[in-house]
């Protein structure tokens, strides 16, 4: 008879134990789901930092080349003030403006 009990604890302890392998296989598997979603954000994070990355040097570069554009055409206007201050003043050297 003690027999008997000792096999019908021992297939209960069995059957614990394969239900709690089964729970810690589920955890397992949905944490590669989460991993996986992880991997997925990370490389649409890394994408959308290039593009952005990307688009600003490239909005630097143009705002740079119309700063340079800018900064010539306003030393040709300086110039142009002071030949024409030159040309009113009485007293060549003066200047009217002061930039």
């Amino acid at each position: 008879m003690c027999y008997f009990f000792d096999c019908i604890g021992a297939y209960d302890s069995i059957r614990d134990s394969h239900n709690r392998s089964i729970n810690a296989q589920r955890k397992v598997d949905s944490s590669d789901v989460i991993l996986d979603r992880s991997e997925d954000v990370r490389d649409e994070v890394d994408k959308l930092i290039q593009e952005h990355t990307d688009n600003f040097e490239q909005e630097f570069d143009e705002n740079q080349e119309q700063l340079e554009d800018l900064n010539n055409d306003l030393n040709k206007v300086n110039g142009k003030i002071t030949d024409l201050n030159n040309i009113v003043s009485p007293c060549p050297g003066d200047m009217f403006f002061h930039l």
